[in-house]
Parts: structure tokens; C-alpha cells; sequence
């Protein structure tokens, strides 16, 4: 095929197409301004068919504008299925261009005609992804919770709950093959974890998600996207699993337990909490203090009770009450710490600051407090206190993202880019370095932050000093140190997985920026 040919004739059809478009809708236009029955204030919708064959217009039935007019699709080449504008349930199928009646339906959302065969999906449906609507016998046939689908004849191609794609005989909805399509780039994660030895790595976005060998890349489980997840050192992988319904069949919100050693597969206890959610091993959940009527929805803002519970078991670990101003929570589930965090001008922020004396000098010695943080850091296994410390912003002029302590050091990562160190014992900030993201190797004394694309610039975490550099030719997706805090896995946007020896990193000579 000549380019250049292609090229400049599918821009003189464009160009006509354009044109012929263009001159249909103005003299709509005038002959409604000339008619007196334009309004100015009122939106108008034109159509027009035109026969790419001769480039001719097509003369349409006032009833065939009208179907036409919002959403519609064509069901081979002489039939279209239209979502009436005024009236969803007198939807409609009608031959065309002459617009006879052929059939009457409810039906909405976005449409889409079959490959080939006499159906059409439309996205969204009640609560599923996608419907089948079988035009001949004017029911929905087939629904699915994910949106990719076609028709082809009496073979239809489907996404499976665990990613893959299945094809299926059309008539009784049976598998006929599965396959799991080429590696792509990794999108966004909803949850990375990893194991504390690194063998095992969970990953999911919103709609699927999985557990792999990262020895050997090989996948140890496939499933639906899940919201928290923990990989125990006993080949255990606990997941917080949304609520589920399809074919009539319906599974509660829960952490399910999967034991990769076995294979075996149990359901934990139903999560009828919406505040709550998981991060490794705790479930965090936010409840108000204040009993009210249980169809309003909870006010969380203020006087809440912030409990932690195991989330294998959902045993309760602790609890505690705060009657004023509800804290923002983070937590660091592989250091075993939450962090608390309000503005210093809150209430409850004030009465903190008022019960330390050292917290009272520090606020007192800063010369602004508009847009300051008290950050609060407690043992997650049992609430107790470890520290607390004042964060000043020099008049809000950043914002906190996202903070964790690990030892006594506190990390932020803030809205400009930034990764900054604190110590929790004096309050002192130690350093900082431009970043997104940062991982922590107390027993190395290791900082780790992606401060450009695949870029990894290493740091001694007591002096903030510059030790290494690591380059990757793809975007880091994922940054962890090891449990025992000696090896550094990096995991890239195009599936490939690194694991560093930490301690090289460590023995690095200082650098200059």
C-alpha cells in the first residue's frame, strides 16, 4: 500500500465528509432563524446521514432524527437501536433509513453493537459493568461486572474475574478457552505488598489483582481487585475483598485467608463497616462516639473512636476515644506504627500541645502556626505513645501527603515534591530530598527515595548525606526494604523485579549532589 496515496485520500474524504457536515447544520440554522423558532437560550440537536458511497445526504423520518439523536448503534446494516431521549423504556429498534418499528425495549446507558450477530451491550447496567441485549427475543441474556465484551457469530469473548479472557460458546454461556494476555505496563496499584523475606508479592488495581513468586515470576494466585492486603512469613495472604455479586450469587466484604502452602481458601467474618479498611495486618476503622439514628450517615469529623483490630481475625487490639476533632491516620503496618495528625489549631490539637511542655516551648518558639501539624506517633500493636512532634508548614505554604515514623525518625512526603526526615525524639528536621516516595532501612540507617523517572537516589538516614544512585530504564512502581531491612526489592512499570544487596548500599561513599 503507497502512504502517501492513503494518506491524502482519507484527508479528502475527512475534508468532504467535514464540509458536507458543516453546510447540513447551517442551513438547518437559517432556516430556523428565518422560521422565528431558534431560541437563542435553548440547546438543539442536529442530524444528518449521509451515504459515504456518493458523499449524498440521506433523507431521515422525523422518528429516526429523534432516535437518533442521543445514543445509538447500528445492528448490521439495515437496522439501528436507539435510547429514546424522552422516554428510556419506549427505546427502540427500527429499520433504516426508513425508520419502520421493528422492536420496543427498555434501555439506557452507553450502546454498542456486536462484531457480528443480533446483539447489543450497553455500559453500564444496574449494578454490572455491561448487559446483552438479545435483539431477536428482546430480553438481556447476559450481564458481567466487567466491561469488555464482543460478539462474534455464536462465539463471544469475555474478561474473567481474575484478568484473564475467555471465550464462550454464545447459546449456553460455556467456556471454551481461557488465555491471559501479554505482560503490559503496570498501571495504578491500589496495593503493593510484599512478604517479609521478599519471596512473595501481592499486587492489585481496582479491578484484579494476584500473588506472584518473585523468584520466579510465576503467579501463585489470579483474583479480583482487593483493598488491603498481608503476606505473613507462614505463606499466608490475607486480602480485604469488596462485596461481590453476580449470576444471583453474592459474597460479603471480608479478609479472606488463602493458604498458598495448601491451596486451602477461607472467608473471613463479614466487614459491614464502610470506614473500615486494611493495612497489613491491623484493620483501622473510624466509628462515631455519637448514637443517632442508623440510617443517618456517621459523622466522623468529631468525636470518634478509633479502634484497631487483628485483620486475619478481626480480634480487637485497642481502642481509643477522641471526643474533638477527629485525626487524619496513617499507618506503616511494617513498622508497627500509626500516625496522627491535626492541624494545630484544632481544639484537639491544642489541648495535646497544652498537657507536654515540650510541645507548649516548641509551639511558642514558632513564629507562625497557621497551616502547622501536631503529629502523634503510637505503637499500632497497642496504642501506646511513642512520641509526638510539630511540623512547621511557614504559613501552610505545604501540604503533608503522606507520613510515617520508623524508629526515630518521622517521614513526610509533601505536595511539592518533597520527602522530609524528622526526628521524633527532639522534633528536629534532619533533612530533606525531592522525592514522591521513600523507603526505610532503620537497621542500615538507609533512605531510598525515586526522586526522577527510574531514578534511585540513596541516603544515610542519620546524616542525609548522598551515598548511591541507582538507574532503571522504566518507572519504579514499587520500593521496599526486606523485613530485616539488608536487601532493597524495586519493582518496575514493565514487570521486572530487582532485589539489592542493602548493605552495599550502605558501605557507599558519600556523594555530592
Amino acid at each position: 500500500m503507497n502512504e502517501d496515496v492513503f494518506n491524502g485520500s482519507l484527508r479528502r474524504f475527512l475534508k468532504k465528509v467535514g464540509i458536507t457536515s458543516q453546510r447540513e447544520i447551517e442551513q438547518a440554522v437559517r432556516a430556523a432563524v428565518s422560521g422565528g423558532t431558534l431560541d437563542r437560550f435553548k440547546t438543539y440537536v442536529s442530524t444528518a446521514a449521509l451515504d459515504l458511497r456518493t458523499m449524498s445526504k440521506v433523507s431521515l423520518p422525523d422518528s429516526l432524527e429523534a432516535l437518533i439523536s442521543d445514543e445509538f448503534t447500528f445492528v448490521g446494516p439495515g437496522r439501528v437501536v436507539g435510547v429514546n431521549p424522552s422516554n428510556y423504556r419506549k427505546s427502540a429498534m427500527v429499520s433504516f433509513p426508513d425508520g419502520k418499528p421493528l422492536a420496543e425495549f427498555p434501555l439506557g446507558g452507553r450502546l454498542e453493537g456486536a462484531t457480528r450477530g443480533d446483539y447489543v451491550f450497553t455500559r453500564p447496567f444496574k449494578e454490572y459493568a455491561v448487559a446483552v441485549l438479545d435483539i431477536n427475543k428482546n430480553v438481556f441474556s447476559k450481564v458481567s461486572e466487567k466491561g469488555a465484551m464482543d460478539i462474534f457469530g455464536d462465539e463471544m469473548v469475555a474478561e474473567l474475574r481474575n484478568g484473564e479472557v475467555g471465550l464462550y460458546k454464545v447459546e449456553k454461556s460455556q467456556l471454551v478457552a481461557s488465555a491471559l494476555l501479554p505482560d503490559s505496563s503496570l498501571g495504578r496499584l491500589r496495593v503493593a505488598e510484599l512478604s517479609p523475606d521478599l519471596k512473595l508479592l501481592a499486587l492489585s488495581t481496582s479491578s484484579r489483582g494476584g500473588v506472584w513468586d518473585t523468584s520466579s515470576g510465576r503467579a501463585a494466585l489470579y483474583l479480583r481487585g482487593f483493598r488491603g492486603a498481608y503476606l505473613g512469613a507462614d505463606r499466608h495472604f490475607y486480602a480485604d475483598f469488596p462485596k461481590f455479586e453476580s449470576g444471583g450469587q453474592t459474597a460479603e466484604r471480608n479478609v479472606a485467608d488463602f493458604n498458598l502452602a495448601s491451596g486451602e481458601v477461607a472467608q473471613g467474618q463479614k466487614i459491614d463497616d464502610d470506614s473500615a479498611r486494611q493495612a497489613g495486618p491491623y484493620l483501622i476503622r473510624a466509628k462515631s462516639a455519637k448514637k443517632g439514628n442508623d440510617d443517618e450517615r456517621p459523622d466522623v469529623r468529631k468525636n470518634i473512636i478509633l479502634e484497631i483490630s487483628d485483620a486475619r481475625t478481626l480480634a480487637p487490639l485497642w481502642s481509643k476515644s477522641y471526643p474533638k476533632e477527629s485525626p487524619r491516620v496513617w499507618v506503616a503496618p511494617r513498622q508497627d506504627t500509626l500516625a496522627l495528625v491535626w492541624d494545630v489549631t484544632d481544639d484537639a490539637a491544642k489541648d495535646e500541645i497544652k498537657a507536654d511542655p515540650k510541645l507548649a516551648a516548641q509551639l511558642s518558639a514558632m513564629k507562625e502556626k497557621e497551616g502547622d501539624y501536631l503529629v502523634a506517633v503510637l505503637d499500632a500493636k497497642d496504642g501506646s505513645r511513642k512520641g509526638s512532634l510539630l511540623i512547621e508548614t511557614g504559613k501552610g505554604s505545604f501540604r503533608l501527603k503522606h507520613i510515617y515514623a520508623v524508629g526515630d525518625r518521622v517521614v513526610v512526603t509533601d505536595n511539592l515534591n518533597r520527602v522530609l526526615v524528622y526526628s521524633l525524639s527532639t522534633g528536629e528536621q534532619k533533612g530533606r530530598a525531592f522525592g514522591n516516595y521513600a523507603a526505610v532501612s532503620d537497621a542500615l540507617s538507609l533512605m531510598c527515595v525515586e526522586n526522577e523517572r527510574g531514578k534511585i537516589a540513596v541516603y544515610d538516614l542519620s546524616t542525609m548525606e548522598k551515598r548511591d544512585e541507582l538507574i532503571f530504564s522504566h518507572t519504579v512502581s514499587m520500593l521496599r526494604f526486606s523485613g530485616d531491612g539488608k536487601r532493597l526489592l524495586v519493582l518496575t512499570s514493565n514487570q521486572t523485579i530487582y532485589v539489592i544487596d542493602a548493605a552495599a548500599l550502605a558501605s557507599a561513599k558519600a556523594q555530592s549532589d
